[in-house]
């Protein structure tokens, strides 16, 4: 059984696994290394921020990327998820999202 530390919530297996590995020690690279793509990067250095820039349409939750607000969406608000897709609606709403600069300085 996977334990969660107090205060957080990791929704899918993946986001459990890549937060253990900041504490098991098998992953020992600096921030900034390793990372194919700057977006990967961007999204990773909002994690260390605290910054959650991605806002469920139909609650107050908001995520640190958009893989986990749209699966909050689909296991918690089902058929609201339905009706704007239906519509034509916005899947998510996205405050400005910090440059990479500012984020690396963060």
């Amino acid at each position: 059984m996977n334990v969660i530390p107090v205060g957080q919530q990791l929704n899918t297996r993946n986001t459990l696994k890549r937060h253990m590995l900041v504490h098991n020690g098998k992953k020992q690279q600096k921030c900034g290394q390793g990372f194919n793509h700057s977006t990967n990067l961007k999204i990773h250095l909002l994690s260390h921020t605290g910054l959650k820039p991605y806002a469920c349409n139909f609650c107050d939750r908001t995520f640190t990327n958009g893989a986990n607000c749209s699966l909050h969406k689909k296991k918690m608000h089902p058929e609201e998820l339905a009706a704007l897709e239906a519509a034509g609606g916005s899947k998510h709403i996205v405050q400005k999202i910090p440059s990479l600069e500012t984020l690396k300085a963060l």
